[in-house]
């Protein structure tokens, strides 16, 4: 079976981080109790170019954490090769939150090295909720319900012209490469059970899908 491309996820090299120092890294880590670790975090946003993209990138930073686990500075130590991916990258980082890390029992600010590696995930299919409807103003009517709270099936049910209405909006087990461009480019930019905002497809009825 051919295997569909989805488009590059982050993924964050803990293991792999390093104190930024004039000696070793190893030498450096030695003066502190515990290193950073990463709480909270938000993935970056990626350019339109690479959100159906199949090459792989990894971009390095250097990341200041203060003695709170706030980032107060950040640095390319190696470029992704591409200035859109880096950009993207140092902006998301900007509101990263650690638990600082620590020498002597107390918390200490420090620079560390991390690297960010947005790589291609490929599968054969995927699985998703849809609504379909032929009239934009119902589809915005159903997203501002949505954004109110309603429960995305139901809608479905009630309203979606698509056969997956009777299951409620789920389409399980979708061939990837059977998608339309816009509906992959959407879902790739969602988080797991976020639903999109109403968009236009090649048919002309819109559409609204949300992430399983």
């Amino acid at each position: 079976m051919t295997r569909s491309v989805l488009h590059c996820y982050f993924l964050l090299s803990l293991l792999s981080v390093a104190v930024v120092g004039c000696r070793s890294s190893a030498e450096v880590e030695k003066e502190y109790d515990t290193l950073p670790k990463l709480i909270e975090h938000t993935p970056p946003i990626y350019p339109e170019k690479f959100l159906l993209a199949t090459q792989e990138a990894k971009v390095f930073l250097n990341i200041r954490i203060d003695e709170n686990g706030k980032v107060v500075g950040t640095s390319i130590s190696k470029s992704s090769g591409d200035a859109e991916l880096d950009q993207a990258a140092l902006k998301a980082v900007k509101t990263w939150r650690y638990l600082p890390a620590t020498k002597g029992g107390k918390p200490v600010p420090i620079t560390i090295r991390q690297p960010i590696a947005f790589t291609v995930r490929a599968f054969d299919t995927v699985t998703f909720y849809e609504i379909i409807v032929s009239r934009k103003e119902l589809a915005d009517s159903l997203w501002n319900l949505l954004t109110e709270g309603a429960n995305f099936s139901d809608l479905a049910l009630r309203f979606s012209e698509a056969s997956s209405a009777k299951q409620g909006g789920l389409r399980e087990t979708v061939r990837y490469d059977a998608l339309s461009a816009i509906v992959k480019i959407t879902l790739e930019r969602l988080s797991p059970e976020q639903f999109s905002q109403p968009f236009e497809r090649p048919d002309g009825r819109f559409m609204i899908v949300k992430r399983k």
